[in-house]
């Protein structure tokens, strides 16, 4: 693991990582997620009523690779949502991101330098800059406290909150896109 520049985005320190190494196995696997479906259709006295719950399913790719580098040292990592094109040999860096102060892990872009190709995790950029919940919690909860007190003040609290919501909702595609462009001005020279 070696470490790229930091990216400042929104008052906060994106630490960037990367790993390169060549393929030495990769398998890939999908699972379809399917929800809803049932409901009921009655008939009485020769009327058809009822309800019929919709069927919605999405499917999430997975691969799973095992990487050596230089030295010999091998390498596993998981990935869900990327589809990534890569086969046995194949020379690649994977790039992720942690903020700092966390440990958590948020892979975001595999580069293939033997297919001289590029695949990011769009998802994971996006959840990097998930709205805070607390905040619209708090508006919430002082905005229901102003209802006991006046109604109008508790509206107006709780009114806020939600435009604020949606202010951030508008900065935070700003900073996906902002995020994005740097991660994909990276290249696999980058990688020292």
């Amino acid at each position: 693991m070696k470490k790229l520049n930091d990216i400042f985005l929104d008052n906060r320190v994106y630490e960037i990582y990367y790993q390169v190494g060549t393929v030495l196995k990769e398998a890939k696997r999908s699972e379809i997620h399917v929800s809803g479906g049932g409901g009921s259709i009655n008939t009485i006295g020769g009327n058809t009523f009822g309800q019929i719950n919709e069927v919605s399913s999405f499917n999430t790719v997975f691969d799973d690779l095992i990487i050596s580098d230089n030295n010999g040292k091998e390498f596993s990592f998981q990935f869900s949502d990327f589809d990534l094109v890569i086969r046995g040999g194949n020379e690649i860096g994977i790039v992720w991101a942690v903020l700092k102060g966390q440990v958590k892990r948020n892979y975001l872009l595999v580069i293939n330098n033997s297919t001289d190709s590029k695949f990011l995790n769009k998802n994971a950029i996006s959840k990097l800059f998930g709205l805070r919940i607390y905040e619209l919690l708090i508006c919430s909860i002082i905005g229901f406290v102003c209802l006991a007190i006046h109604v109008f003040v508790g509206f107006l609290i709780i009114f806020l909150g939600w435009v604020l919501v949606l202010i951030k909702a508008q900065k935070r595609k700003k900073l996906v896109t902002q995020f994005t462009v740097e991660l994909n001005r990276i290249s696999f020279k980058d990688f020292k």
